[in-house]
């Protein structure tokens, strides 16, 4: 919150006026485990949606989206995405 609050006067000058964040599904999920994880993308996700809100009348377009599922040491390395991969999309 304090980066994006930091930079949105450079988003406010900029031509594009986008701010996009990475989230996950998992936020919206009721499921057990992993709450940690869980509940910080929750919370992403509530404070994007604050965001877009706020900045929608400076012409800002605030966004977040889930990348997938991720091949990563936390996955087990299960994901069907390439963690290389997926930074890069």
């Amino acid at each position: 919150m304090r980066l994006a609050e930091a930079l949105i006067e450079n988003v406010v000058v900029s031509e594009r006026k986008i701010m996009f964040f990475v989230s996950s599904r998992m936020g919206h999920s009721p499921k057990p485990g992993t709450i940690g994880y869980r509940a910080t993308k929750s919370a992403l996700n509530q404070v994007v949606l604050q965001i877009a809100l706020a900045a929608q009348s400076r012409g800002i377009i605030a966004a977040c989206a889930h990348p997938g599922y991720v091949a990563t040491r936390p996955t087990g390395y299960r994901g069907a995405l390439r963690s290389l991969r997926s930074s890069i999309a």
